[in-house]
């Protein structure tokens, strides 16, 4: 009996640095997992993801995108407060261009726009 209870307890001795082993390799997995969600929101600065990042062991991949989602959204309707006497960006139009009289100096690749977009009409 004694020499089963030894090699039961070294079975279990075995079994638990497997264990031990196993854990600290998920727990690794996770966290890279829940990094990378952090990381995909680029449009955040870090003092905005601070706080997950802060306690990522805490929450799981679903709470950190939904904090992070949620960040997102306050910030965007933030932005959309403060940009609204920005600058209007460059825009683009195909539209009303004569693409025989277009001048030589221009790049090719509008060229080559302005032809397809005069080929679909």
């Amino acid at each position: 009996m004694e020499t089963r209870y030894n090699e039961l307890q070294n079975q279990y001795d075995t079994m638990q640095s497997e264990y031990a082993v196993l854990v600290a390799f998920k727990q690794a997995k996770d966290r890279e997992e829940k990094q990378a969600m952090i990381d995909s929101f680029t449009m955040l600065s870090d003092s905005d993801k601070e706080e997950v990042s802060n306690h990522i062991d805490e929450y799981s991949v679903s709470q950190i995108e939904e904090k992070l989602s949620v960040i997102c959204v306050r910030n965007k309707l933030n932005l959309s407060e403060s940009t609204e006497h920005a600058e209007a960006g460059t825009t683009f139009s195909l539209d009303d261009i004569d693409v025989m009289s277009e001048p030589d100096n221009t790049p090719a690749w509008i060229s080559l726009l302005r032809q397809t977009k005069h080929n679909e009409n």
